[in-house]
């Protein structure tokens, strides 16, 4: 199965890979190879001629009806480009449209095509239209009709360059080279339900900013965009970036830079299995030496850039597609130029050895030469799974980590998983998470000195509604005769309605040496206790009968013999815990603490 993030696609036999070539072959305009699943055995079946349209750049897609769909860049009626379709079993090749006879409708496609849950294709053009800055239209493998269901301006965005992304909220995502309010490109989300066009980030026009080239963007694992782009600095036109991006943020995350002898690959990234972003570069640099490129990996996990490997002239150069992840964990790609006839190689590079394996060399006259295209896996039959996405809101608290699915997220934002059915569909779950962050202060943050053994009310916490713990308190009330000689660290501790916390401290200081008659002539023993407790009053003036609380502020009536000055409470049915009594002593208020055992 191939999710896609939103349609699951699948396979009854997932048996064949395909690939394309934009010059040679027997008719000298490209080629459409077929290959094994595990990407050995790559042969020319179709020859592309002139009029067919020839020159494919962007991704292909495979129909119900077992037909393999694209969009040419070049070719057709005046040069001008053809949609077409072919057989997978026969390779009969059909123009099911020429962009010349309807150049309103979008001419010179770069990004291919990519399927939806209705069963139709949908791509965009970089030019025509009705504004001359690109479409996005539809294919229909049922009609074979090509509509043209959105025209971009330069104003709000145009030049179309990435293949279409889709994602679980059932929009398109895409990056446009030209355009945007400051004419530096930016990224962009499409309904294809309403044809609702939103703009989500254009660069501005401070020139050390980067601009958006519109290569495809993918959708990781962490929630955010990766991508690369230019260098929007005219003196650094021929520099890159690898960067990310979260929809919201006012800036792209520039990750690293790529230098006009790496120069990032046009057609973007991937995400592997093993979690890491992986990409080419393909230009080369003559003035210090000839370099090829290189084979990089990107770890959001570690924020970590890595070289993986470089291409050499007899390896093949010039990687031009985002890699494909092969069922043995193994990524195929293959590279513009070089390899033994110098028309470039389709291979495989192993992540975890980093071995690099050669597949095919093209040859030109027999497979065609310059493969630029991403490759697309078939199967005896494609369904599309057209299960509606489940939308969930929650919240965490900052500082915590929420687990979703096998993500650890410490960020608000949105976030996808999905879950398998036993049919092989996929139900797509989109979380919007936000962050509650509690802030909590004392309006006496002071420390307090304490001399006497008058109770203290405890107030000024904020928000209202916290609760004051430590020594000596009970009830929100500090009882200096409780507590522990010297400093008491006291603390406001306030739970919001999400159930998030947060508290302040201060040190309430009991000074000794201070006399106290009242205090030194009360003990209160065993402490703990299991089940009695002895309060013992000497020669006080009890006015009363002490009174017994619990750590709520409940009185407790509580079994109890009086023998002269001395209370014995039998405390057998009391729960485990922190128990207060209270008593008067002519005009003194004491309060003494001790807690019951199991």
């Amino acid at each position: 199965m191939i999710c896609l993030l939103g349609i699951s696609i699948v396979n009854a036999q997932q048996k064949n890979l395909w690939a394309s070539t934009n010059l040679g072959g027997w008719n000298g305009y490209g080629t459409i190879l077929k290959g094994d699943s595990d990407g050995t055995n790559f042969h020319a079946v179709f020859s592309f001629s002139y009029a067919d349209g020839y020159f494919l750049v962007g991704s292909l897609g495979i129909a119900d009806n077992g037909k393999i769909y694209g969009h040419t860049q070049e070719g057709g009626t005046g040069d001008s480009c053809t949609v077409f379709c072919m057989d997978t079993s026969t390779y009969q090749y059909t123009v099911i449209h020429d962009d010349e006879n309807t150049p309103q409708y979008g001419v010179i496609p770069l990004s291919g095509i990519t399927p939806y849950t209705d069963g139709k294709f949908y791509g965009t053009s970089s030019g025509g239209g009705a504004n001359n800055a690109g479409v996005i239209f539809t294919i229909d493998p049922v009609t074979n009709a090509y509509t043209d269901i959105y025209d971009f301006d330069t104003l709000t965005g145009g030049y179309p360059w990435s293949e279409l992304l889709l994602l679980p909220d059932g929009k398109f995502y895409g990056g446009g080279y030209g355009g945007g309010v400051n004419h530096r490109g930016l990224i962009y989300s499409f309904d294809p339900t309403t044809h609702q066009y939103t703009a989500l980030y254009n660069p501005s026009p401070d020139s050390s900013q980067v601009g958006i080239s519109g290569n495809k963007l993918l959708l990781a694992t962490d929630g955010r965009f990766y991508s690369t782009c230019q260098d929007a600095n005219p003196a650094h036109f021929d520099d890159g970036y690898l960067f990310s991006y979260k929809p919201g943020d006012s800036t792209l995350k520039l990750l690293h830079k790529f230098f006009w002898s790496e120069f990032p690959v046009a057609a973007g990234v991937m995400q592997a299995s093993n979690g890491k972003i992986y990409g080419m570069t393909n230009r080369t640099q003559y003035d210090q030496g000839q370099t090829y490129g290189e084979i990089y990996s990107y770890n959001i996990a570690t924020d970590s850039f890595a070289i993986e490997y470089n291409f050499t002239d007899s390896s093949g150069y010039g990687g031009a597609q985002i890699f494909t992840e092969l069922g043995n964990g193994k990524l195929l790609g293959s590279t513009m130029l070089g390899g033994r006839y110098g028309f470039g190689v389709i291979f495989t590079f192993d992540p975890q050895t980093r071995a690099f394996t050669k597949l095919l060399e093209l040859d030109s006259i027999n497979t065609g030469a310059h493969s630029t295209a991403p490759f697309l896996l078939t199967g005896v039959k494609t369904t599309y799974c057209k299960t509606l996405p489940t939308h969930i809101a929650d919240n965490f608290c900052s500082g915590t980590v929420y687990n979703f699915g096998n993500q650890h997220l410490t960020a608000a934002g949105i976030y996808y998983d999905t879950l398998s059915s036993l049919h092989g569909c996929d139900s797509v779950i989109i979380l919007n998470l936000s962050s509650s962050t509690v802030s909590v202060s004392w309006s006496n943050t002071t420390d307090s000195v304490i001399t006497t053994n008058s109770p203290v009310n405890l107030t000024g916490g904020s928000p209202a509604g916290g609760t004051y713990s430590g020594s000596g308190v009970w009830n929100n009330i500090f009882y200096p005769d409780s507590a522990n000689s010297g400093n008491n660290t006291i603390t406001y501790s306030y739970a919001d309605s999400n159930g998030c916390s947060s508290s302040v401290s201060k040190i309430f200081r009991v000074v000794t040496g201070v006399e106290n008659t009242v205090v030194s002539q009360l003990q209160l023993y065993p402490n703990p206790a299991n089940e009695e407790v002895i309060l013992n009053c000497g020669n006080l003036l009890i006015k009363g009968q002490p009174e017994f609380y619990d750590v709520t502020g409940r009185i407790l009536s509580v079994e109890y013999t009086r023998l002269n000055n001395t209370f014995i409470y039998n405390i057998q049915s009391l729960a485990p815990g922190t128990y207060y009594i209270k008593l008067q002593e002519r005009g003194n208020l004491v309060c003494k603490r001790f807690v019951k055992e199991k």
